[in-house]
């Protein structure tokens, strides 16, 4: 991950923590619709055995890029802060 710098020519501090928490608050929106709309086995097992664990393995796996998503802009939003604090 790649921290902006909050610096005089750049986008202001607030402005950048504004984004990032923006962002932050439309991937937690996003889990909270995922997991509301998880695939049900009642909609796969005309596909065979297998389909409804794969789907369930696949949305799995969404439901962790979208936590590691959100990890990464809390981590951003807490080093743009430290930069503001620290008077830049």
């Amino acid at each position: 991950m790649i921290t902006p710098s909050v610096h005089l020519n750049g986008t202001s501090g607030p402005e950048l923590l504004k984004q990032t928490m923006a962002s932050l608050k439309a991937v937690r929106l996003a889990q909270q619709v995922l997991q509301n709309n998880a695939p049900h086995s009642r909609d796969y097992y005309v596909q065979g055995p297998g389909a409804w664990p794969k789907a369930r393995d696949a949305h799995e796996a969404r439901m962790l890029d979208l936590g590691r998503m959100a990890v990464e802009f809390e981590r951003m939003a807490i080093a743009i802060s430290d930069q503001i604090k620290d008077g830049r």
